[in-house]
């Protein structure tokens, strides 16, 4: 044990966050990339029903993968807390799978589409004008 122990979990704590912060960087732009993409698909004629589909699906994958990478990384802080901190075994818990993650993803899906909303009611040159 020691001091250099904490230094060291500080420090993978410090990148864990830093790792956080680009994982949510990297989602909103895919999120502003999508809401172009919609845009793009009314444009080009699109169904909003096919539009929904589409972009339902693609926060779909967008809530599972933001969802497991928080997991994952909260498992991994503490399995480093438990060992090197308080020196106790880490026994992880299914929670974190089982209610967490369908919910993150689910909420993902509703915001997301909430924001689309706004692209299927409108006509899409109006929306391309508010777009520019």
């Amino acid at each position: 044990g020691g001091e250099g122990e904490g230094i060291t979990i500080t420090q993978e704590m410090i990148e864990a966050q830093k790792q956080v912060q680009n994982e949510r960087d990297m989602a909103l732009a895919k999120i502003q990339r999508l809401e172009a993409e919609s845009v793009l698909l009314r444009t080009l004629g699109a169904k909003s029903k096919q539009i929904l589909q589409i972009t339902a699906l693609e926060y779909v994958y967008l809530g599972v993968l933001g969802s497991l990478t928080g997991i994952l990384l909260s498992l991994v802080g503490s399995q480093l807390l438990a060992v090197f901190i308080f020196q106790e075994p880490f026994i992880p818990s299914g929670i974190p799978f089982l209610v967490f993650l369908p919910a993150i993803t689910i909420l993902v899906v509703v915001i997301g589409l909430s924001n689309l909303k706004s692209v299927l009611q409108s006509p899409p040159l109006e929306v391309l004008r508010k777009e520019v």
